[in-house]
């Protein structure tokens, strides 16, 4: 079977999962204006807010009965597309990308109504850095010291800002400044600061033991070199991060060693990548992320076994338009809040579940020579699906458990169908050999000769290198592009034995497939990503 058709195939049959999984819809709150992050506040009476962003204004809503969520207050800010929320003690933390630098707000008479008067604006003169704070992208909180941070604000390059909020609460005050590269978001714990550099395409880790001498760490790319967020694991030891592109991935980061950032797993949901949908924000809470996505809603994906991510409930809040903000999974109850852009809060009631895994290897079953690029799919109604890596290891799932069949298939040879076992926790091993078919034979050629293909950075925003290296050059060598349809959007004549190709400029985002082509044969395609 042609890779490309087994390809579209297993994305239509993924294409067919339901969309509401272990996620049950309480309420839903209507606006007259679009919203942009939520976030969530807990009393000491225990009753549960949610503190909705608008392009205006600061809204609180009590949702103690998440089904019969009750308006406690508006707040008027600065007209700003961005605003971003976090709480510490009684007190919330707005910021927004427009001017009046920190919206204060005091909590304290929850859950009574609030006026106006309960709100006020921090915008000092900052000596150390030469400026007033007039804007931020983006506020993070460590709730353990009461130290804020600040990030992609107007001072110090966009560089992430510290606060102390613990001093004189509701009166911050400036403490000190990390790196000047402009930070998109910001995580802290343990006095690590996890910044989101976002136009390096990468988050930076710094060490902020010494307020006086805070210094870097390391830094790490991601997946779609456009770093959006990070949150960390409970454990402290996988950083897991989001590119806001289309048809990026979440990607999972053992950072034990921070000085040896090691990459583990990218998630992406199989039920809709053929619509490549957008990450905006991950959180993690008890090794489950809940993730906002663009077009996708609210995405639960169990996260305890990082190297292989699986999806485990999700809720598409089906508004056409651009999708979920942000999600708030830290409620006592449970509930989750999810702000939809176009004007509505999401009041879900989500059933976490671990996935039941399916891990294996396989090989060749004359030469035991691990096998690349063989499909594995589950056959049920869960999206799921993965390819087998170079050293012929796989790794899958799905939050269904029970016996299903399992098929392996890859070109020249004997597709392999067994019964797997799936059990909720606990992973199925499945070691496979794959018995080549002697009566096969391509329809076309493989190039000889060729001992380099490769193409770098893959995922790519803009342009891809694509490296290779053929012992002879024959005439009429082309380097060919073609799109997930099988049409050719790209052509290059090849004049050299070795050399680095940049192609990619003027494709649109989406998948596409890189191949060496010169008198009837080819190479095997290499499949690349574009983001935007």
């Amino acid at each position: 079977m042609n890779r490309l058709f087994t390809f579209l195939l297993l994305i239509g049959l993924a294409n067919s999962s339901i969309a509401q999984v272990n996620m049950e819809l309480q309420s839903q709150i209507n606006y007259t204006v679009r919203l942009n992050d939520v976030w969530g506040y807990t009393d000491d009476m225990s009753n549960e807010y949610a503190l909705v962003g608008t392009r205006e204004s600061t809204i609180i809503e009590n949702i103690t009965d998440p089904k019969n969520p009750v308006r406690l207050g508006e707040f008027l800010g600065p007209q700003s597309i961005w605003r971003d929320i976090k709480t510490y003690g009684k007190f919330a933390y707005v910021i927004n990308e427009t001017s009046n630098g920190l919206h204060v707000i005091n909590l304290e008479n929850l859950p009574d109504t609030l006026d106006a008067t309960a709100a006020t604006f921090w915008a000092p003169f900052i000596e150390e850095l030469g400026d007033t704070l007039q804007s931020c992208h983006n506020i993070y909180i460590d709730t353990e010291t009461g130290y804020g941070f600040l990030s992609g604000c107007n001072l110090n390059s966009g560089g992430v800002i510290i606060i102390d909020l613990f001093s004189e609460p509701g009166n911050p005050q400036f403490v000190a400044a990390a790196a000047a590269t402009y930070s998109h978001d910001v995580f802290v714990r343990d006095n690590i600061i996890y910044s989101s550099d976002i136009f390096d395409g990468s988050f930076s880790i710094q060490n902020m033991s010494n307020l006086d001498s805070i210094y870097l760490i390391n830094t790490q790319r991601t997946p779609f070199d456009f770093t959006h967020n990070t949150w960390l694991s409970d454990d402290s030891k996988t950083l897991f991060t989001t590119d806001e592109r289309s048809a990026a991935s979440i990607g999972a980061y053992d950072i034990s060693d921070m000085t040896s950032i090691k990459f583990l797993d990218e998630f992406r949901p199989i039920s809709s990548i053929a619509d490549q949908p957008t990450p905006h924000n991950v959180h993690v809470k008890n090794d489950f992320l809940i993730s906002s996505y663009y077009t996708e809603g609210v995405i639960i994906t169990d996260a305890h076994r990082p190297q292989n991510l699986i999806e485990v409930g999700n809720y598409d809040t089906t508004i056409p338009g651009t999708g979920v903000w942000g999600a708030f999974p830290f409620f006592d109850s449970g509930t989750v809040i999810g702000s939809d852009i176009n004007s509505v809060v999401f009041v879900l009631k989500p059933t976490y579940v671990r996935a039941s895994y399916l891990e294996g290897n396989v090989v060749d079953s004359l030469t035991n020579a691990p096998l690349q690029g063989v499909q594995v799919t589950i056959l049920s109604s869960d999206a799921n699906l993965d390819i087998s890596r170079i050293n012929g290891d796989y790794k899958t799932g799905q939050v269904t458990p029970g016996s299903f069949e399992v098929t392996y298939s890859k070109e020249g040879y004997f597709p392999k169908t067994i019964m797997a076992d799936l059990v909720t926790a606990e992973v199925t091993i499945l070691n496979v050999e794959l018995v080549k078919d002697p009566n096969f034979v391509t329809s076309i050629p493989e190039i000889e000769g060729l001992t380099e293909f490769a193409a770098f950075p893959n995922p790519f925003t803009k342009t891809i290198t694509v490296k290779y290296e053929l012992e002879d050059l024959q005439n009429d060598t082309y380097l060919i592009v073609n799109d997930l349809l099988g049409r050719t959007v790209q052509q290059q004549l090849i004049s050299q034995k070795t050399g680095n190709l940049t192609i990619g400029a003027n494709l649109e985002s989406g998948i596409y497939f890189v191949q060496l082509m010169a008198n009837g044969a080819i190479s095997a395609p290499m499949k690349v990503i574009k983001g935007y």
